[in-house]
């Protein structure tokens, strides 16, 4: 099994692989999106120099899934209904962004292996916009497939994209 420490920090990873000195890296760019061919290459070039003699490195791209969310939220009396609209989908984009996907939009960007857009998480992000007062109805998921639950993503390292959002929002 391998296993890495660090000042005061101890990971292992033995049962997430069969192969000794092998490692994978899969990257995106700044936005969180796949890398060019050229700049993926470039990437896999470098790596391989920097490898110690016998171990493998591979670099491979995320699996990319669109996320759609169809929800109508009540807006407080006093709160514009474009306002709230402009910000639900506002808060939609910057949840469902590959770059903040798994703590990319933390400090220092962190990544943690989240395979599943939580139905309930999205609820409270549409919560949590000012001027929302409740959340009424609520669907996600890839188009063609939305639900009323949560969404496992498929794939290798798999992120959202922004899918369609369609947002209406209602006076309370």
């Amino acid at each position: 099994p391998a296993s890495a420490t660090s000042t005061a920090e101890s990971v292992t990873f033995g049962a997430l692989t069969g192969v000794e000195r092998c490692c994978t890296v899969c990257a995106v760019d700044v936005n969180g999106d796949a890398l060019s061919g050229t700049v993926l290459a470039n990437l896999e070039s470098f790596l391989q120099a920097q490898r110690e003699v016998n171990f493998l490195v591979s670099v491979i791209s995320p699996t990319f899934t669109p996320i759609s969310v169809t929800a109508t939220v009540a807006a407080l009396p006093t709160a514009s209904i474009n306002a709230v609209q402009a910000a639900c989908v506002s808060a939609l984009r910057s949840y469902l962004s590959p770059a903040n996907w798994g703590g990319g939009n933390l400090t220092p960007p962190t990544w943690v292996n989240e395979t599943t857009v939580r139905y309930l998480e999205v609820a409270a992000i549409l919560g949590n916009v000012p001027g929302v007062d409740y959340v009424q109805t609520l669907l996600i998921g890839p188009s063609g497939a939305l639900a009323a639950s949560d969404y496992q993503m498929p794939g290798v390292v798999p992120l959202p994209q922004v899918g369609t959002l369609s947002i209406n929002v209602v006076p309370d």
